[in-house]
């Protein structure tokens, strides 16, 4: 068996730890976009929460994220495209890491968020939120700070304006319920929300200063790999693992070798994310004097 890397597990409060020492279950939050979590990550991420829950949701947050896009500048039909994309991509990332390992528990579940909004459970927990939101300015502003930092890693050569930040919070209304009520959502008696690096809005929640509180079978911590084998370690440009693929599947890590790749050629060599790619090609053939309107791209392979 491959050596798998070990997390280390900082629950924000007393509280905390105690739902944590329960195990009862944990949310998996993967967002579409971000390329921390990769396959091998995500499958290694899976594998060590197993062993300590008892059961695992894991949420694609879906919900309001083609407003996000629209709040930096997407048409309306751009920006449900692109969402869908992404979302597509994320998801497909997350089902081949479970299958790796034989795939989801009897109990396990993964989501999209837009699956699981008409629950009344959630229903309760928005409003709550929103009524958090409308009276609480050191909430609101927490909000507004998560809002901008998601638009400037999305657009850094642009300050998002103040409509655009608040567009933009609509994606975090949307996932503060789980942050909150996790445990309600999904019926169980306790419930652990976690992310991988500390975030201000979640530390304000959790320490009790704000009118927004989670119930006392809620919890959060900072869940993050320690020890990452060298094979896996993040940034390790031209490195491509095999160390899961067998010579009856050789393909096994070619999907997010690509992915890991493509991240080095952004963060590394200065190249523009696929996003920015498309957006060009797409306004400059639509500019063109026969506009191109729908595109087939036929590649190679790997020779």
């Amino acid at each position: 068996m491959p050596e798998r890397p070990e997390f280390s597990l900082e629950p924000m409060t007393e509280n905390c730890a105690s739902v944590c020492e329960r195990r009862e279950h944990v949310v998996v939050g993967v967002s579409p976009g971000n390329s921390f979590f990769r396959v091998p990550l995500l499958a290694d991420l899976i594998h060590w929460l197993n062993s300590r829950f008892a059961r695992m949701d894991i949420i694609v947050p879906d919900a309001e994220l083609a407003p996000t896009f629209m709040a930096l500048g997407y048409s309306p039909e751009r920006a449900a495209g692109k969402a869908r994309g992404e979302v597509n991509a994320v998801r497909n990332r997350i089902v081949r890491a479970w299958e790796s390992l034989g795939g989801p528990r009897p109990g396990d579940g993964l989501h999209l968020m837009s699956e699981l909004v008409d629950r009344p459970q959630y229903l309760t927990a928005r409003r709550r939120c929103e009524k958090a939101l409308a009276v609480d300015g050191n909430l609101r502003t927490a909000c507004q700070n998560a809002s901008r930092t998601v638009l400037l890693a999305r657009r850094p050569e642009k300050e998002p304006t103040a409509r655009e930040i608040e567009q933009g919070m609509r994606y975090l209304l949307a996932e503060l319920p789980f942050f909150v009520a996790s445990a309600d959502i999904f019926g169980v008696p306790s419930s652990l929300c976690f992310y991988h690096r500390p975030l201000p809005l979640a530390a304000l929640i959790f320490s009790g200063r704000t009118v927004l509180k989670p119930t006392l079978r809620q919890a959060y911590a900072l869940i993050r790999p320690t020890g990452l084998p060298h094979s896996r370690e993040h940034g390790k440009a031209g490195h491509v693992s095999s160390e899961t693929a067998t010579p009856a599947d050789p393909y096994t890590n070619l999907a997010d070798s690509y992915d890991r790749l493509a991240e080095w050629a952004v963060t590394c060599q200065k190249e523009s994310p696929r996003d920015r790619v498309a957006d060009f090609l797409q306004t400059f053939w639509q500019s063109q004097q026969r506009p191109v309107r729908t595109v087939l791209e036929i590649c190679c392979g790997t020779g």
